[in-house]
């Protein structure tokens, strides 16, 4: 038994870009349908900013599987109870805020990968395995080299230590938090500053040198092709929560606007 491909990996293979989008309210059954429609590539899941807890991460991942949706896993901290617990729960990957330092991203790389790349324990009879008993020596190589390991790259000892934590093996995607790390900058929420540029040009370049891709989100239309032209190749949408606000603001609006003429003013 071998693991399912993960999305993401073929899409990079096949030259794309990867395209997802951050769920941290929208947690019903219904929501790994509802992005399939969308023609989503990946999801991040969260656990950083959200209520969501083991149980309800384990729900959604279930969910994704009736999907060709990538489910991957932003846990709260970097520790192993998280990381292996997501993984047991049948996560594509994870993804990881705050990674300052090389060792620190080892210590992802440790808790994910099962040996001789990690020491994730073995539970192989689980959600991951959809409860079925997989050949290890089959299983288990098939599972490090389909899983996805994306470290956030978000304060200024983190951008100034890019190009060690890109070096680590297993370490797949750095991804730039760029809210964050603009508060770190000290230019907060400033998503055209030269600073955030150079930012995101030191760890998409520390990337390329050590065969590694970059995760981006854009604020806005023209950092799409700013962020591509740097050579980005995973690019997040706006999440559950900001499509939610937006179209309905757009319904309501579009609503008022249509009904004025009807409506007498009290």
């Amino acid at each position: 038994m071998l693991m399912k491909e993960n999305r993401i990996r073929r899409v990079l293979r096949e030259g794309g870009s990867p395209l997802g989008m951050q769920i941290m309210e929208v947690g019903t059954r219904g929501v790994a349908k509802i992005l399939e429609y969308g023609d989503v590539d990946y999801v991040i899941i969260d656990m950083e900013h959200s209520g969501f807890g083991i149980e309800r991460v384990a729900d959604l991942i279930a969910w994704f599987k009736a999907t060709d949706i990538a489910p991957i896993v932003r846990v709260p901290e970097n520790l192993y109870h998280y990381l292996a617990g997501v993984m047991d729960a049948g996560a594509a990957g994870v993804q990881v805020a705050n990674i300052d330092t090389a060792d620190q991203a080892r210590q992802i790389v440790q808790a994910v990968k099962y040996a001789p790349m990690g020491s994730r324990g073995l539970g192989l009879t689980a959600a991951h395995s959809d409860f079925r008993t997989p050949k290890a020596d089959e299983y288990l190589p098939s599972v490090n080299q389909q899983t996805l390991v994306i470290t956030q790259i978000e304060t200024l000892e983190g951008l100034k230590n890019c190009d060690e934590i890109a070096q680590v093996e297993g370490i797949d995607v750095l991804a730039v938090g760029a809210n964050d790390m603009t508060f770190s900058l000290g230019i907060q929420g400033q998503y055209d500053h030269p600073l955030l540029r150079d930012a995101m040009e030191k760890v998409i370049a520390a990337c390329q040198r050590h065969g590694k891709f970059g995760k981006c989100h854009p604020h806005n239309q023209s950092q799409i092709a700013e962020f591509a032209r740097m050579g980005y190749r995973l690019f997040m949408g706006n999440s559950d929560v900001s499509h939610l606000r937006q179209g309905i603001k757009k319904s309501m609006d579009n609503l008022r606007s249509e009904l004025a003429p009807f409506v007498k003013n009290n």
